[in-house]
């Protein structure tokens, strides 16, 4: 699985949405349950700025995955490499530079 080699900017967002079952009792009592063994993947918002050598590298990688093939991300600040697929992202041509925003999905397969 080919690894994704460029940092993205600071601050990067990241989305946590757990996917919950829940039901609802008539009383108001309420309960609730992952839904799944992987049910807290994570959304990465990344942004990327560079010369258009570097940048065109980087669109290269993601139209090659065609938001279908996972590659291998690891996020500022943690250790643990993730699987991740890449859906959508935007180049902006600058001036001297290109900016690339993209969101990179948490994936298990």
């Amino acid at each position: 699985m080919d690894k994704f080699g460029w940092s993205p900017l600071q601050p990067m967002g990241v989305e946590a949405t757990p996917r919950v079952t829940s039901v609802a009792f008539g009383d108001g009592y309420e309960q609730r349950a992952p839904n799944g063994i992987n049910n807290l993947l994570k959304k990465y918002s990344v942004k990327f700025k560079g010369d258009h050598e570097d940048m065109q590298a980087l669109v290269a990688f993601l139209e090659d995955k065609g938001g279908v093939a996972a590659f291998l991300f690891t996020p500022p600040g943690e250790w643990v490499t993730k699987k991740v697929v890449c859906r959508a992202w935007k180049p902006n041509v600058l001036a001297t530079k290109i900016e690339v925003s993209a969101t990179f999905e948490e994936v298990v397969a």
